[in-house]
C-alpha cells in the first residue's frame, strides 16, 4: 500500500472539521489535493508564520523545525503554562528546546541523534563496525563493539544530563520532558521532574490548532 493510499485510508469516514498539516521536509502535493475531494477545506501548513500561543524568541522562525516548537508547546501546556519547560526530542538529531515561564519560546540546541552517531563513526573511519541502539551499553568497553556502544550510549546520556544540569540552574523549578523515537533508551535519574511523553509533537500541534481558530 502506498503512502497515499494509507493517508485516504486513515481519512476516510472521519468526521474532520479542519487539520494542520507539519512535517521537517516537504508535504507532497497529493496530500491537500485527497484533503479537498474528502471535503476538508480548513487547513493550514504550520510554518514560521503561523500564530502561536507562546511567543517564539527565535531569531529565523523560517528555519525553526515545526517538531520542535510543537513539542515544546506540548511540554509547557502539559507542565500547565505555569513553569520553564526543557523539551528533549531524541530521534533523527537530539533537540533541546527551551519555553520560559513566562510563555516564551527561546530556542535551544541541536546534536546528532543516536542512529547518526552510529552511523559516522561506521562512515568516517576505516574499520570500525556499524552497530546500532540495539546493542546494550557496559561498565566498560572490553571490544571494539563494546567500546563504541558505551561511547554513543553513555555519551549521549552524559550530554543530556550535562543540559539538564545547566538549565536548571538557569531555570529554576524547571519541568523536563523526553520523546521521540529513541526517547525509552535511556534512563536518566538527576532529575526528579523529567517526564517520558511519545505524543508530544501530535499534542503540541492540537494546541496550535486550537489556538488558530480561537483566534479567528
Amino acid at each position: 500500500m502506498s503512502d497515499m493510499e494509507s493517508f485516504h485510508d486513515f481519512i476516510s469516514g472521519k468526521n474532520i472539521l479542519c487539520c494542520l498539516l507539519s512535517t521537517t521536509s516537504t508535504i507532497p502535493k497529493w496530500i491537500p489535493e485527497l484533503l479537498k475531494e474528502s471535503g476538508i477545506s480548513d487547513y493550514q501548513v504550520l510554518q514560521g508564520t503561523t500564530p502561536l500561543p507562546v511567543r517564539n524568541l527565535y531569531e529565523t522562525p523560517e528555519t525553526l523545525g515545526t517538531d520542535r516548537i510543537s513539542s515544546a508547546i506540548g511540554a509547557y501546556y502539559l507542565s500547565g503554562c505555569k513553569r520553564s519547560v526543557l523539551c528533549i526530542d531524541s530521534g533523527t538529531a537530539l533537540t533541546y528546546d527551551i519555553v520560559n515561564c513566562a510563555g516564551e519560546y527561546l530556542g535551544g540546541n541541536i546534536s546528532p541523534g543516536l542512529a547518526m552517531r552510529f552511523r559516522s563513526l561506521h562512515d568516517y573511519t576505516s574499520r570500525l563496525p556499524l552497530l546500532s541502539p540495539q546493542h546494550r551499553p557496559t561498565e566498560i568497553g572490553t571490544s571494539t563493539e563494546s567500546a563504541i556502544v558505551n561511547g554513543v550510549m553513555k555519551g549521549m546520556s552524559h550530554e543530556i544530563e550535562g543540559f539538564i544540569k545547566e538549565y536548571s540552574l538557569a531555570f529554576p523549578n524547571l519541568d523536563v520532558y523526553l520523546t521521540g523515537g529513541d526517547a525509552l533508551d535511556f534512563d536518566l535519574h538527576m532529575n526528579r521532574r523529567l517526564k517520558k511523553e511519545k505524543n508530544l509533537v501530535l499534542i503540541g500541534l492540537n494546541i496550535i490548532l486550537n489556538h488558530i481558530h480561537e483566534i479567528k
